[in-house]
């Protein structure tokens, strides 16, 4: 991505769409969101997105303490991959019964 980014300059100019965001943020890809932020500027809302491949990556793994934190500071977990693979289907896929006893147990899941 990186070398994609360094000898494309001038096309990547045109700003990367959100879609490709989302699935970077989804697959919890930090190091291309990061990328993607410094060719694209403020406009990114990286916090945001960081937020979210940091909840898809707590669902990979299982973790709930992180899960959890995330939640409290008002992370949505309303977000879906481009497969439709929400933070429910993740964690359930992966048997972490934990964390999908947590989503459950929500109003917005």
């Amino acid at each position: 991505m990186a070398l994609l980014l360094r000898h494309g300059e001038e096309d990547m100019n045109t700003k990367f769409n959100e879609s490709i965001v989302l699935a970077a943020a989804t697959f919890g890809q930090l190091g291309i969101l990061d990328l993607i932020s410094r060719y694209n500027g403020p406009s990114l809302r990286k916090d945001e997105w960081c937020t979210i491949a940091r909840l898809y990556n707590a669902a990979k793994s299982g973790d709930v303490k992180i899960l959890q934190r995330l939640l409290l500071c008002g992370s949505s977990p309303n977000f879906a991959k481009t497969r439709a693979e929400t933070l429910l289907w993740v964690a359930a896929a992966r048997g972490h019964r934990r964390i999908v006893e947590v989503l459950t147990q929500r109003d917005d899941v």
